[in-house]
């Protein structure tokens, strides 16, 4: 598999209208600096909980998001940074079913296509996954994805001796609210792309279309406007943008259109 890596620095400073990146990012409406970062006071979840349901919007000012979520009694979450790597093999046979495993910082998570493409969309992605958390829940279900892989060795071994790697590599600042039973995030990536997403949990798929309508409900209040023709979510970019070889993959299997 060939790296993203070396085309991401010959590409930077290409996205968002060629603004170059900057350690401390410019985005929200304003700038956040690494340093300034604190601890996100997380709702709970029931552990049931593990399908995602979540629309991606234009990154709006962060001073007029705060107003909304506070006129209609949401609450500040706090702020967050955190690196995702992106794995696949060499066929990206994963990614090819709309199936993605990522490591964020210390942590696996695998998410699963729940529902057809026609049912569940987010301008150019699906809507809808059911998210697998924690490295022996994820080394289990890519039992089902993955032949030959040894489910005796730490996954990261495991993965590399079925020749995974890693394809994408991105750090995020993100601020959450929430509002309604829903959770905003705020981010800006490091290869200067910044996005709004407003995210619900639900524990089966016949609680997906409530989610569903839950989300685009607290969207309506925050004013949320639609990512326009041809963007999307922070990997969906960055794969446009740095990796050419896993487009064309996700563009054969229908994932994406060219």
């Amino acid at each position: 598999m060939v790296s993203c890596q070396s085309l991401r620095r010959d590409t930077l400073g290409k996205i968002s209208g060629g603004s170059r990146v900057k350690t401390n990012f410019h985005g929200f409406g304003g700038k956040i600096a690494f340093t300034a970062l604190r601890s996100i006071q997380s709702e709970e979840l029931s552990p049931s909980a593990s399908i995602e349901v979540e629309k991606k919007f234009q990154p709006p000012s962060i001073r007029e998001l705060e107003e909304l979520v506070k006129q209609h009694g949401g609450q500040e979450l706090g702020k967050v940074a955190f690196t995702d790597l992106y794995y696949d093999d060499a066929e990206y046979s994963l990614v090819s079913t709309d199936t993605w495993l990522r490591r964020r910082d210390d942590t696996w998570e695998l998410k699963v296509p729940v529902g057809t493409e026609e049912e569940y969309r987010s301008g150019d992605e699906r809507a809808v996954f059911r998210e697998v958390e924690g490295e022996a829940s994820v080394m289990e279900a890519l039992t089902e994805y993955v032949a030959g892989l040894d489910s005796s060795r730490p996954l990261a071994e495991a993965l590399q001796a079925c020749n995974f790697t890693a394809f994408a590599e991105f750090h995020t600042i993100r601020q959450k609210w929430s509002l309604s039973g829903c959770t905003i995030d705020l981010d800006v990536a490091d290869f200067g792309y910044s996005i709004m997403e407003i995210e619900a949990m639900c524990g089966s798929e016949d609680d997906v279309p409530g989610a569903l309508e839950n989300v685009e409900r607290v969207a309506e209040l925050l004013n949320a406007q639609p990512l326009t023709s041809g963007h999307g979510g922070k990997l969906v970019t960055y794969i446009r943008n740095f990796c050419p070889q896993v487009l064309a993959r996700l563009v054969q299997a229908g994932i994406l259109h060219g």
